[in-house]
C-alpha cells in the first residue's frame, strides 16, 4: 500500500501560510479549489531521487462541509487521488528525459457541493484539477512573480453562457 508519508504533506502552519500568501496558482470547479505554489529549493527535504516531491495540504472547512463524516470522506478521497497522481508522476519522471517537474505545495479547499458529491465525482474532479495545476505550473515555470493565475474549470456538459 502506498502510504501518505510526512514528506508528501504540508505539516506546519508556515507551510500553509506560504501557499495562501505566496501568489498561488489557483484552479477550481464546483467541488474544490486547489491552490499551489512552487516549493523553495531550500525547503525541500531529502526525498527519493525520482520523486516529484509535491506536497498536499487539506483545508476542509466546517463552514462548507458540516458533518465530520463528510469532511473525512473528502479528505480520504483527496489523499488517495494525490497518492495515485504522485505515483504516476514519479513513474513518468523516472522514465522520461524531460526536465523535472516543478515541485508544488498544494492546498485543497472544499466547496459546499463536495459534501453531497459521491466518491467517483470527487475523484474525477480532483484528478482533473491536479492535472490542470501541473500543466499551468509547467507552462509558467518555477518562478511566478507578480501574476496570479486563476483557472475556472467547468464540465463540458454544464457550459453556461
Amino acid at each position: 500500500m502506498n502510504r501518505f508519508r510526512p514528506h508528501s504533506r504540508l505539516l506546519l502552519p508556515t507551510d500553509y501560510h506560504a501557499v495562501f500568501n505566496g501568489n498561488p496558482i489557483s484552479v477550481s470547479d464546483r467541488h474544490f479549489r486547489l491552490l499551489a505554489v512552487a516549493q523553495n529549493e531550500a525547503d525541500v527535504t531529502a526525498v527519493p531521487s525520482c520523486s516529484s516531491a509535491s506536497r498536499l495540504g487539506l483545508a476542509i472547512a466546517k463552514k462548507h462541509v458540516r458533518k465530520a463524516t463528510q469532511r473525512n470522506r473528502i479528505k480520504r478521497q483527496a489523499r488517495e487521488v494525490f497518492r495515485n497522481f504522485g505515483a504516476l508522476q514519479q513513474a513518468k519522471l523516472c522514465n522520461d528525459d524531460d526536465p523535472p517537474p516543478v515541485r508544488l505545495d498544494i492546498v485543497v479547499l472544499a466547496r459546499p457541493a463536495a459534501a453531497i458529491a459521491d466518491k467517483a465525482v470527487l475523484r474525477s474532479s480532483l484528478q482533473r484539477l491536479l492535472q490542470q495545476l501541473v500543466e499551468i505550473s509547467q507552462r509558467s515555470g518555477a518562478s511566478r512573480t507578480g501574476t496570479r493565475a486563476e483557472v475556472q474549470s467547468r464540465p463540458a456538459g454544464n457550459a453556461q453562457n
